[in-house]
């Protein structure tokens, strides 16, 4: 039986680091999901090269995302936008 002065020390800032790296992630893998969801616009809108293309860049700019943290979810984020610029040109 344990006895009633053991304290359970945390480690704060390795706790504050890891929740730190999740929302990094969520925002990385957020975005992109997105970019995938306009690539599939860009198969449906009969532009298939557009689209693996699109998704190459995708796989890069998420690379970049997770290696550059804390900011590195804009370069997808450009990405997105010069997306969704794409399909408004092309619709």
């Amino acid at each position: 039986m344990a006895s009633k002065n053991s304290e359970t020390v945390m480690d704060y800032p390795a706790h504050e680091r890891t929740y730190e790296g999740f929302i990094d992630f969520s925002k990385v893998g957020s975005i992109s999901c997105l970019n995938i969801l306009v690539a599939l616009s860009y198969v449906n809108m009969d532009h298939g090269i557009l689209a693996i293309l699109f998704t190459v860049a995708m796989l890069i700019t998420t690379t970049i995302g997770l290696a550059f943290r804390p900011g590195g979810y804009v370069v997808g984020l450009v990405q997105l936008v010069i997306g969704l610029l794409g399909m408004a040109l092309l619709a």
